[in-house]
């Protein structure tokens, strides 16, 4: 499959190459991540997301460089169409892969020798952890003896309140007043001023933004392009009737399709707003 589709890949790089872009330039031209421009170059077409993605960014990438797209997409179609898929699958019934996925290496269960190496590492990280935290009770614990052990000096000494003689004054005025003590003594309440609550305003979480999901069907043979809310094209391409075609990402989405009325769907699992069917060029949100 790969073998295949290195011609492509050699024909827009020499494109590139000739034009004098880099692979920087052509992401900063159409928007596709660099690593998929180099996947494109280097012949790793397994790098990219999908099929819809590989022609899409196989699409804008010959309309930079000067590769008339038509031609282009036609070598692609057919040096993909070989790929059939593997009567394994058929048998089982899974799904055919274009784009195969690197294979990941699982440890068997039955290695005791891997089972055994993780232990260790885990008894030592765990050891570790004790460690640092008796350190850290030792450290704190000589800082509270310390502190608790400072001698006091004359000016940190809690006062003691004395008794104080207070003039005698006249009975009958403490009486009226009603603050008349034995003795013909008078107490006098201190002037404090009352202290002013303060409130204290408490910020409410953010709630967690989601993604949007939007799905298209064509009604026709049509092109579509998408547009992401910060203007990155994630989808161009060339959709056949009957074809689906989901994004995931964040709203709003700018949808442009050849003809009014060529695609409808859904988002977030609601149906678009007629407008989709009115216009080739639509921009939709969610509420």
């Amino acid at each position: 499959m790969q073998d295949q589709l290195m011609p492509v890949s050699m024909r827009l790089k020499a494109a590139r190459q000739a034009v004098n872009l880099s692979t920087q330039d052509v992401s900063n031209r159409t928007h596709i991540p660099e690593k998929y421009v180099i996947a494109i170059d280097e012949g790793d077409w397994q790098l990219l997301p999908d099929m819809v993605y590989a022609k899409g960014y196989a699409k804008t990438y010959a309309r930079c460089v000067g590769i008339n797209q038509d031609e282009l997409i036609a070598q692609l179609d057919a040096a993909i169409k070989p790929a059939v898929p593997d009567p394994a699958d058929l048998q089982t019934n899974k799904p055919a892969k274009l784009f195969a996925k690197k294979a990941v290496r699982v440890p068997q269960p039955g290695n005791r020798g891997s089972a055994l190496k993780w232990i260790k590492w885990l008894t030592l990280l765990i050891a570790l952890l004790v460690l640092a935290w008796l350190l850290w009770l030792l450290v704190n614990g000589l800082t509270y003896n310390r502190q608790s052990a400072a001698p006091v000096t004359p000016a940190e000494a809690p006062q003691v309140n004395t008794p104080v003689a207070l003039p005698p004054v006249d009975p009958a005025a403490a009486a009226l007043a009603g603050n008349a003590l034995p003795g013909g003594q008078m107490a006098v309440a201190p002037n404090v001023a009352p202290v002013a609550p303060v409130t204290v305003p408490i910020a409410k979480p953010n709630p967690q933004r989601h993604t949007d999901k939007l799905v298209l069907r064509a009604a026709k043979d049509t092109h579509v392009e998408v547009r992401d809310e910060g203007g990155n094209v994630v989808v161009d391409a060339d959709t056949a009737a009957g074809e689906s075609l989901t994004v995931t990402g964040y709203s709003p989405y700018s949808i442009e399709t050849s003809e009014a009325g060529d695609v409808n769907g859904t988002l977030n699992n609601e149906p678009l707003p007629r407008e989709v069917n009115e216009r080739k060029r639509v921009r939709v949100t969610t509420p």
